[in-house]
C-alpha cells in the first residue's frame, strides 16, 4: 500500500497568478513490500520527471517515503481556484501494480482595481466678471493588473463631459495607463469669488467591480479696477466778443470696463455740482463698456482774444467699492476780427471794399491791446476804432510830423515776433498803390518797441493817411484778411516847405537855426494838418 501527499506553497496568489511551489511526498505504507515508483504525473503540470527535484523511477522500502518538489505558475482571474492532482504509479516487489494520488488547491486572490483623476485649470484666475477657462482631465488606471472601463465623466458644474471638447466615454484603460481629454467652459463671478468644480469618472474593472475617482480645480475671479474717461466739449468753442450762450457736453465713458460703473459725482470747478443743470443727473449707472452723456448751457462773456477754460470732474465707482476720478476741460476762445478805420476816401476799409481785417489771436497785437469790430470803422481822422470805447490803435508812434524830403522816424510796439507791412498815401489820392507808398514790406519786428524809419518824398499831399498791418507771416497787401495780428490806420501831420531866395551874406546863425536846401535858399516851415 502507498499514499501521496501534495502541498502547495502558497495556497493562494494574487491575480492574475504567480509561482507556486509544490511539495510531493510518496509514502510506502506496506508492512513488508518494497515498491517502485515508475511515473509521477500532475494532471495540470504534466510528467514531473525532471521537474524540480522530482525524478523516477524511485524504489521505496516498506515504511519509507520519497519526497521531491517543483514549482509551477498558477494563473487565473480573481476568485479562480486551481486544484491539480499528482498520481504516482509503479509496482510492488511482487510485481503487482500500485498507485496513489494527492491533490493541492491554489486560489487566485482578487486585487482591488484603483484609479485617480487629475484636473488642471488654465488659467487658474480670470478677471471679473469672468472668462473662458480650459480644463485638462487625466484619468489614471493605477491598478496593478486590472483593466478598467470608464463609462461616465461628469463635472458637477459643467455637466456631462461626453462630447465636450475632446472628451468621450466609454474609455477602456489598461493597467498602468491613462486617458486624457480637455474641454473649455466659462467661469463667471464677482471679484474675490472662487469656483471649484469637481469631475467624477465612474466605471468598472475587469471583474465588474464598480470603480470611480474624482478630481477638482479652482478658478479665482480677480478684481478689475474701474476704467473710465471724461470728455468735455463746447458748442460753439469760438465765440465773438462780448460772448453768448455756450452748450457744454459731458461724456463719461466706461472704456470697456468689464462691469457696470456708478457715476457718483459730476462737478464744475466754478459751478459746483452739475446734477440738475441741463439734463445732467447724478447718480447714474453706466453699463459695462457703455457711456453716459448730458448737456448744460452757460452764458460766457469776454473780450476778443480772451480764453475762458471750464473744468469738469467726474467720479465713478464699481460694485466692489473701487473709485476713480477724472478731469476734463475745454477752452472757449473769444474771436472776432480787427478792422481798419481809414477815411472813406477810396481806401479799402469796409467789407464792401474787401477792407483790411485780422482774425484776433490772443496775445498777438500792436501796442497794448486789440479789439474786435464787425466791420471797418471809416473816420476822416482815422479814429473810428479809437472812438468805440477802446483806444487800441496805439502801436505806432512818430517822433515828429512828416517833413517832405526828410527821414521819418517812428516806434512800432509788437507783442510778439512778427512782420510789419505799412503804406503811406503820400500823394493823397485815396489809395496806397502809388510808387514808394509801400514803406515797409514784411519788416521783422521783435517783441517790444522797434525803432524804424523811412524817407519822405520831397513833394507830399497835405492829407496823408497811413496803414500799418502786423502779422506772423508778412507779405500782406493793403486790403484783405490776415490770420492774426492787427491793423492800425493813422492820419499823419505834415509840414509844408517853402523855398525863399536870400542873399549869401544873410546871418549865419539864422541859416543854422532853420537850415538850407541849397545855396542862397532859406527853408521856412509851416505845419499843416
Amino acid at each position: 500500500s502507498m499514499n501521496l501527499v501534495k502541498v502547495a506553497t502558497p495556497t493562494s496568489v494574487d491575480e492574475p497568478g504567480g509561482s507556486v511551489s509544490f511539495a510531493v511526498q510518496v509514502n510506502n505504507t506496506s508492512a513488508v513490500d518494497t515498491i517502485t515508483i515508475n511515473t509521477l504525473v500532475d494532471d495540470i503540470h504534466g510528467d514531473l520527471n525532471g521537474q524540480g527535484t522530482c525524478a523516477v523511477p524511485q524504489t521505496i522500502a516498506a515504511g519509507a517515503s520519497y519526497s521531491c518538489a517543483f514549482s509551477a505558475t498558477v494563473s487565473g482571474n480573481a476568485g479562480d481556484v486551481e486544484t491539480d492532482t499528482i498520481t504516482a504509479a509503479g509496482t510492488d516487489d511482487d510485481s503487482n501494480p500500485i498507485s496513489a494520488s494527492g491533490s493541492a488547491t491554489v486560489t487566485i486572490n482578487d486585487l482591488p482595481a484603483s484609479m485617480n483623476l487629475v484636473k488642471v485649470a488654465t488659467p487658474t484666475s480670470v478677471d471679473e466678471p469672468g472668462g473662458s477657462v480650459s480644463f485638462a482631465v487625466q484619468v489614471n488606471n493605477t491598478s496593478a493588473v486590472d483593466e478598467i472601463t470608464i463609462n461616465t465623466l461628469v463635472d458637477d458644474i459643467h455637466g456631462d463631459l461626453n462630447g465636450q471638447g475632446d472628451c468621450t466615454v466609454p474609455q477602456t484603460i489598461a493597467a498602468g495607463a491613462s486617458y486624457s481629454c480637455a474641454f473649455s467652459a466659462t467661469v463667471n463671478g464677482n471679484a474675490g469669488d472662487t469656483e471649484t468644480d469637481t469631475i467624477t469618472a465612474a466605471g468598472t474593472d475587469d471583474d465588474s467591480n464598480p470603480i470611480s475617482a474624482s478630481g477638482s480645480a479652482t478658478v479665482t475671479i480677480l478684481d478689475v479696477l474701474p476704467a473710465a474717461s471724461l470728455v468735455l466739449s463746447a458748442s460753439p468753442q469760438m465765440i465773438d466778443e462780448p460772448g453768448g450762450l455756450v452748450q457744454f457736453t459731458v461724456i463719461v465713458d466706461a472704456l470697456g470696463s468689464p462691469e457696470s460703473l456708478t457715476l457718483t459725482q459730476l462737478t464744475d470747478a466754478e459751478l459746483g455740482d452739475l446734477s440738475g443743470r441741463g439734463n445732467c443727473v447724478v447718480p447714474q449707472v453706466i453699463p459695462a463698456s457703455g457711456s453716459y452723456q448730458c448737456q448744460f448751457d452757460l452764458t460766457i462773456l469776454g473780450l476778443a482774444g480772451d480764453q475762458v477754460t471750464r473744468l469738469v470732474s467726474a467720479r465713478v465707482e464699481d460694485d466692489d467699492g473701487n473709485s476713480l476720478s477724472r478731469d476734463a476741460s475745454v477752452t472757449i476762445v473769444f474771436g472776432g476780427s480787427d478792422w481798419g478805420d481809414a477815411p472813406d476816401l477810396g481806401y479799402p476799409t469796409s467789407s464792401l471794399d474787401d477792407g483790411a481785417r485780422h482774425t484776433i489771436v490772443a496775445g498777438f497785437f500792436l501796442g497794448s491791446s486789440v479789439d474786435a469790430e464787425g466791420d471797418g470803422q471809416s473816420d476822416f481822422d482815422a479814429l473810428g476804432d479809437d472812438n468805440d470805447g477802446n483806444d487800441d490803435d496805439d502801436g505806432v508812434i512818430f517822433d515828429s510830423v512828416l517833413i517832405p524830403g526828410a527821414t521819418a522816424r517812428l516806434s512800432v510796439t509788437a507783442s510778439q515776433v512778427g512782420m510789419l507791412d505799412a503804406w503811406v498815401d503820400f500823394d493823397g489820392d485815396g489809395s496806397w498803390d502809388g510808387a514808394g507808398e509801400h514803406v515797409f514790406t514784411s519788416q521783422p519786428l521783435a517783441p517790444g518797441a522797434n525803432s524804424l524809419s523811412f524817407i519822405v518824398p520831397g513833394q507830399i499831399a497835405s492829407n496823408v493817411v497811413a496803414r500799418f498791418r502786423y502779422s506772423s507771416v508778412g507779405g500782406l497787401t493793403a486790403n484783405g484778411p490776415a490770420d492774426d495780428g492787427e491793423v492800425e490806420d493813422y492820419r499823419l501831420a505834415v509840414e509844408s516847405v517853402e523855398i525863399v531866395p536870400v542873399p549869401l551874406g544873410f546871418a549865419t546863425w539864422l541859416l543854422m537855426l532853420i537850415g538850407v536846401v541849397g545855396a542862397g535858399a532859406l527853408v521856412i516851415r509851416r505845419s499843416m494838418i
